[in-house]
């Protein structure tokens, strides 16, 4: 597996963590509160960095088959 893509399994392995403490926050405060907003910020940019990484996969990977 080619580092590009271990750097968007990471990603994913992180916004699963993220995502299941923002849920437990959530449920223990209140999705409203602070910390729950602040969890889903980091979720959202997590998201954002994983899905402009594994857009460069594909094209990486369309690239080497000559599709691209």
């Amino acid at each position: 597996m080619h580092t590009a893509l271990h750097a968007v399994v990471d990603l994913n392995e992180q916004i699963e963590a993220v995502r299941r403490r923002m849920v437990a926050l959530g449920e223990r405060h209140g999705f409203l509160h602070p910390d729950v907003m602040a969890c889903s910020q980091w979720l959202d940019r997590l998201l954002l960095e994983y899905y402009s990484r594994a857009r460069n996969v594909e094209l990486e990977d369309a690239n080497m088959l000559g599709i691209g």
